[in-house]
């Protein structure tokens, strides 16, 4: 099964680790090529908040002009798992189906779970250490970055183990659509949507929230932490919907800006709306990495269990 395995996916995977090391090197040039840019522009000398003189707001512009084209390299990190899934996970059982390759194997003393398990094992392998491969640098995504660079959840998405249960994942959920659909182009298809919407719900919906963040109503959160924007809140922490906080804007222009002294805070507190600050600080970088990693490693057990059942269900 190891010879077969190879000799099948040789050149995909051997794309996939060409493909790695690739970005590997490319993105230790272009950290090093920032890193001086920094220097040359003296942008680092302005500290964590650069746009606070005009000096150093005009360094920042120059700066993020000249950065823009190392940072346009950050959307193939993220997009590589995707293809992961699409063009090495979908057809991996699809495209056996489709031939009518996998009666071949069957009929040699093969059961199918010991095929599906070791196809998927060895590929999975592979796979895996593609991606600790590209986590070894992940860090380096920081200097990419004009803002944001001193907090370690600027390179969250593509540091270890996190990146790795990603391309983990990538490729199980690949395999389990084409093992369901067995054709390969629907596969493909079904495995790139699938895992770009999975893996931006937990990034946008779930992650911000692993645990119940900081909220601060004056100043701003450390440089580390990551800053979750500004939200309109109650005294009880409830989040005020968009339309009251619209009608109290409307409202506010007239007699209540002049019995508050034109004070927009003043007069939403009086109405138990209060202008606040979310973030979550650095310290809890290695427990949400921790959370993710383990809602990835879930949805991988799950696909897993899925092509098995799909492997015992299905007739040849």
């Amino acid at each position: 099964m190891l010879w077969l395995t190879y000799r099948q996916h040789r050149i995909e995977l051997g794309v996939l680790v060409l493909a790695a090391a690739a970005t590997v090197v490319a993105l230790l040039v272009f950290a090093e090529r920032a890193a001086q840019m920094r220097a040359a522009i003296g942008i680092d000398a302005c500290g964590p908040v650069p746009f606070t003189s005009p000096e150093c707001g005009f360094k920042l512009s120059e700066f993020n002009r000249q950065l823009q084209p190392l940072t346009n390299t950050l959307f193939w990190l993220f997009l590589f798992p995707a293809f992961v899934a699409a063009f090495l996970g979908g057809p991996l059982f699809a495209r056996e189906f489709e031939r009518g390759t996998h009666r071949l194997v069957w009929t040699q003393g093969i059961t199918r779970m010991r095929w599906t398990l070791e196809k998927l094992g060895i590929v999975l392998g592979v796979v895996i250490v593609a991606a600790a491969l590209m986590a070894t640098v992940g860090g380096r995504v920081r200097g990419l970055q004009s803002m944001g660079a001193e907090s370690p959840f600027s390179s969250f998405d593509v540091s270890a183990p996190v990146v790795i249960a990603y391309f983990a994942f990538a490729l199980t959920f690949g395999a389990a659509m084409g093992a369901l659909v067995r054709r390969s182009v629907t596969a493909m298809l079904a495995g790139l949507i699938g895992f770009v919407a999975i893996r931006v719900f937990v990034a946008m919906q779930l992650r911000p929230y692993f645990v119940p963040p900081i909220a601060i109503r004056q100043g701003g959160p450390p440089a580390d932490a990551w800053n979750l924007g500004v939200h309109q809140l109650t005294a009880a922490g409830a989040e005020v919907p968009q339309e009251k906080v619209n009608a109290l804007v409307t409202s506010f222009y007239g007699p209540a800006a002049e019995r508050f002294g034109f004070r927009i805070n003043d007069y939403f507190a009086a109405n138990d709306v209060y202008t606040t600050t979310l973030y979550q600080p650095a310290d809890r970088y290695w427990l949400f990495q921790s959370i993710e990693t383990a809602i990835f490693l879930m949805l991988i057990a799950l696909c897993i269990a899925l092509t098995l059942w799909v492997m015992r269900r299905r007739p040849a």
